[in-house]
Parts: structure tokens; sequence; C-alpha cells
């Protein structure tokens, strides 16, 4: 299709999809898919903080009657490998751990380990509605 051109037409018409690379609807769509795999790749986000009371390591060297200090650090990473265990993959989804505590004379509760689970229930990532309107404006 051609036609004859004037001073304010082209000589072929510009197609109506055309709008998409002039108004950088396009280049934002693919922006926003760069910019999502970078934070995948470089981004490692944690699920839960886990304090442990001094007591708590103390209670089980005493308990099970270890008095070398480099064998109550394989101890260590060995209870923490076990907690981690306990916390992760899918077979353990539902689980629940009991730790002890006592309150304080001032009311405060003093606990052997806590766990906390961090909140990343953000649904979608942080670029969803971007990455929505991208495609609503290209469709």
């Amino acid at each position: 299709m051609s036609r004859i051109p004037t001073v304010d037409s082209t000589y072929y018409p510009i197609p109506y999809y055309a709008a998409l690379f002039k108004g950088k609807w396009y280049n934002i769509k693919q922006l926003i898919g760069i910019a999502k795999e970078a934070k995948l790749k470089n981004h490692a986000p944690i699920k839960y903080q886990i304090e442990i009371s001094a007591k708590y390591w103390e209670s089980i060297f005493r308990a099970e009657g270890i008095t070398d200090r480099r064998k109550q650090q394989e101890r260590i990473v060995r209870e923490k490998q076990t907690i981690l265990d306990f916390l992760t993959g899918a077979e353990n989804s539902g689980k629940a751990w009991f730790s002890t505590f006592y309150v304080t004379p001032d009311g405060k509760e003093q606990h052997d380990v806590v766990i906390n689970k961090i909140d990343d229930s953000k649904e979608g990532g942080d670029w969803e509605t971007d990455f929505q309107e991208a495609i609503n404006m290209i469709c």
C-alpha cells in the first residue's frame, strides 16, 4: 500500500502498533524483565530469623557432658543444621517447634530459642503491577 506523501504524511502509512515503540512501552516491558532477572540472580531471600540463647547451648553441653571447646563448636554446628533441616523443605510444612521460656520478675519473657518467620508474602513480586501495565499497553 502506498500513498502520495504530503507535508504531514509519510510515503508508507505507519501501522497502529508502532505507537508501542514510540511510546517506549515495549522498552519498559523489556527493562522490567531485565530488572526481575537481576533481582532473582542477586537476591537471596531470608525466610527465618533464629535467635538462640547462650543458656540453650550451655544446657545442651551440660546434658551431653561436652566440655571440650572444639566438640562444643561441632555440637553447635550440628544443632544449627538440625534446626535448619526442621524448618526447610516441602516435607516439613506444618511442623511445630516447642521451646522453653520463663518470665522474669519484671514480666519479660526469656526464651531459649525463638524462630521468627520473615514475611515474604508479597504476591507476584515487586514489579507485578508495572509488568501488568506494560502488557496491557502492548495489548
